[in-house]
């Protein structure tokens, strides 16, 4: 194995997603998944963290969150400075990155698709707040996503019609990124269920755990 290189997924909200130690194990016995480097980004636990989440996740102002409209230079530090640091350090593939994200975080998974296309090969937005600001990224997705150079694989869930991410705008929204981009390949999955916006990043039954299932489809191809 030395002298490997290693494709790398970036976790945003790594709080949120506590069996990734757990993937990393069950793949090293499974086979069902090579190895892959977890890089894990938090902006604090706790409410705390909720500002910031919002500062840095959501792509423009709006009334509704104080703090909101920052995730253009979020997307820069992540592409800027994490990124290169990460690749200098590690022996990783460059050209085959993953990012997950929650809520607030898969809207910004979503932003980056559209603003950065080439920079994430592979994506989970779970339960993405793709509502925000009047659908805005889902409208102009079809629009920005034409010129794909690169095959994106796109994972969107979502955890029952809530306030933070309905089925009904994940389907939209699914559809005019498929639209846009005729290189994307989308899996949806629906926990249509419960009303628990979290069940977006869980499998039925288990209380605070990332469904495997969906950060293997992003790497099933390999």
């Amino acid at each position: 194995m030395s002298g490997q290189s290693y494709p790398v997924l970036y976790v945003l909200d790594g709080w949120h997603f506590p069996l990734m130690a757990f993937l990393q194990n069950n793949n090293l016995y499974s086979g069902r998944m090579g190895p892959v480097i977890i890089v894990t980004l938090n902006e604090g636990t706790g409410a705390q963290a909720m500002p910031l989440r919002a500062r840095d996740f959501t792509p423009t102002k709006t009334p509704q969150e104080v703090t909101s409209g920052g995730a253009a230079a979020f997307l820069d530090f992540l592409e800027h400075e994490v990124i290169p640091f990460i690749d200098r350090t590690y022996r990783t593939i460059p050209s085959d990155r993953g990012l997950l994200a929650h809520s607030y975080g898969g809207l910004f998974a979503i932003y980056t698709l559209e603003q950065r296309p080439a920079l994430f090969r592979r994506i989970v937005a779970a339960s993405p707040v793709v509502g925000w600001d009047d659908r805005l990224l889902s409208k102009v997705a079809r629009d920005r996503l034409r010129s794909l150079l690169s095959p994106v694989r796109l994972d969107l869930s979502v955890g029952g019609d809530g306030p933070y991410s309905r089925h009904d705008g994940i389907c939209q929204a699914a559809g005019r990124i498929e639209a846009g981009g005729t290189r994307i390949s989308i899996h949806t999955v629906s926990w249509r269920e419960s009303q628990f916006h979290a069940v977006g990043l869980i499998p039925r039954g288990t209380l605070l755990g990332l469904s495997v299932r969906e950060v293997r489809f992003l790497w099933s191809s390999r």
